[in-house]
């Protein structure tokens, strides 16, 4: 349910439309083995959905493997000179 509260709507407008924004931009897919704890990475990836596809590729190699316990995440290139 959206809130009939105008900032609330206009926030999470603004919200909605950063992240379609945001996803033609670079991505990287995040592996975590949550088993020893380790971190690892792929890409970048054009686009958003370029690095989706290799999160599903790798989700259905790991499947082979019932022993793995991995999570896989895609996230966004930030631009380094807006990180303050």
């Amino acid at each position: 349910m959206v809130s009939e509260d105008p900032v609330i709507r206009e926030l999470i407008r603004r919200v909605r439309e950063a992240e379609a924004n945001e996803f033609d931009l670079p991505h990287v897919l995040v592996c975590f083995d949550l088993v020893t704890g380790e971190v690892a990475y792929s890409g970048p990836y054009p686009t958003a959905l370029d690095a989706i596809r290799a999160a599903d590729v790798e989700e259905r190699f790991a499947a082979f493997d019932p022993a793995a316990e991995l999570r896989f995440m895609v996230a966004r290139i930030g631009d380094p000179l807006q990180i303050r």
